[in-house]
């Protein structure tokens, strides 16, 4: 009997906490305690956040709080609350693995490097399984992609310009393969080394002393070295320099005549050195990740400026469902000529399954010889690409830490034919469209 007076008792100060506007440490104690163990999340929440609202502040608090999130999964909303906790008691075991895992279930990877970084050796042999890690991961990506019809080539050599001298590209198949390897400088640096190697046949309408003429398919090999550099100097604050060197080779005819391309001959090829250079800044607020970047580059004998602002949002603080969108302002220089390009990008990601999150993913602008310092791509073909729509398919495998990707990609470009001496006064311009296809895996050590 006294049990159950004693149960209704507490029963009562339980629902008088959502009628009373003082709350005490003992009633806050006790019910969030109570709601602790029947794993009432919502309630601890509730209460926490009254209590707080009113000064009552403390680590088991803080702790609860924090481990309701967790449980909801809503990792973003549990990481202020685990940094509270640490505040309360620095060395906590507890509080410091589960705010680690907040911030890698949220996207935050940086910052959970860095605060592992900190942890003693214990804790952090522990979340390595006791293999010191110098290296974070390892990728390998490979590519192919389409390219166009023999009508599309006709019809475009009908309407070549033949009053200067000039070329103009059309794809007509890819291949690349691509690898990525990440390493950790310290607590607070992360380098991300990324080579690239493509091949891609195309064939070229060259206009030589006013003639025009249209080569067999010839093949531009293209590597891609970029090195990024991750400085988070402090939790939820990261800047990013970057550097992307580009070095590829055009076959280069000496020997031509008036005909559909047989008889022009391959003598050597000339080889181009470019770069891009860029720094992004991100900053994250709660469920929200917003990022600034320029970059500077000098593809196609031309020189390139951009700057872009990029918002993440991740509504239910983790990775489950995520939206980033960017805009960027392009600028290409040669000599006194100058030309301005608006580019947007969105791309939405969502867990369709507990092994499958499916990413859509859209591009939109009109842009040429293009570094988007966010994505850390390079676009530095002569076409113009229009729109580039994409689907990626992504499988976590848990229990060996690796990641397999399969992508799709939809090209609406156009081909234009580029003078010699002004890049920006094109002409012959041909709409086209063509796919690719990707997949990769990378391993997380």
């Amino acid at each position: 009997m006294k049990k159950l007076i004693v149960l209704y008792s507490v029963f009562l100060s339980l629902i008088s906490l959502n009628a009373q506007s003082d709350l005490t440490f003992i009633q806050v104690d006790t019910a969030t305690y109570r709601a602790y163990l029947n794993s009432d999340w919502n309630r601890i929440i509730k209460i926490g956040e009254l209590a707080v609202d009113q000064q009552i502040d403390y680590y088991y608090l803080r702790v609860r709080m924090a481990y309701a999130y967790y449980m909801k999964k809503r990792y973003r909303q549990a990481i202020p609350h685990y940094k509270q906790a640490l505040e309360f008691s620095h060395n906590d075991a507890i509080a410091s693995e589960h705010l680690y895992y907040c911030y890698q279930y949220s996207g935050r990877s940086n910052d959970a490097l860095k605060l592992k970084s900190h942890f003693p050796s214990t804790l952090r042999n522990f979340i390595d399984k006791g293999e010191p890690k110098i290296f974070t991961e390892l990728g390998i990506y490979l590519g192919l992609g389409n390219g166009l019809s023999n009508q599309f080539k006709d019809e475009l050599m009908q309407t070549a310009p033949t009053g200067i001298d000039g070329s103009q590209i059309m794809p007509n198949k890819s291949f690349n393969l691509a690898v990525s390897l990440n390493h950790q400088m310290g607590s607070s640096v992360l380098a991300r080394h990324h080579l690239n190697v493509l091949y891609r046949d195309g064939y070229a309408l060259e206009v030589v002393d006013t003639t025009s003429y249209l080569s067999e398919s010839q093949t531009l090999r293209q590597y891609n070295y970029h090195l990024a550099v991750d400085v988070t100097p402090f939790y939820g604050f990261t800047f990013t320099p970057a550097i992307s060197f580009v070095n590829y080779r055009v076959p280069i005819v000496y020997d031509y005549t008036v005909s559909s391309g047989n008889d022009r001959k391959v003598y050597t090829y000339d080889t181009f050195n470019e770069a891009a250079l860029a720094l992004k800044v991100k900053k994250q607020l709660g469920i929200v990740e917003v990022g600034l970047a320029v970059a500077h580059s000098n593809f196609n004998l031309s020189t390139q400026n951009n700057m872009g602002l990029l918002v993440s949002l991740f509504p239910f603080g983790n990775l489950n469902f995520y939206y980033t969108g960017a805009l960027y302002k392009h600028v290409q220089q040669q000599n006194a000529n100058s030309e301005t390009q608006n580019i947007q990008s969105h791309k939405i990601g969502l867990k369709v399954h507990k092994n499958l999150w499916l990413e859509g993913l859209w591009m939109h602008g009109g842009f040429t010889n293009f570094y988007d310092p966010f994505s850390e791509l390079t676009y530095n073909s002569l076409e113009k690409f229009n729109s580039i729509y994409g689907v990626n398919l992504i499988f976590p495998l848990y229990k060996s830490g690796s990641t397999l990707y399969i992508g799709y990609r939809n090209y609406h470009s156009e081909t234009m034919f580029v003078p010699d001496d002004d890049v920006f006064n094109t002409s012959n311009n041909k709409s086209m469209k063509y796919q690719s296809i990707t997949g990769g895996i990378i391993w997380k050590f």
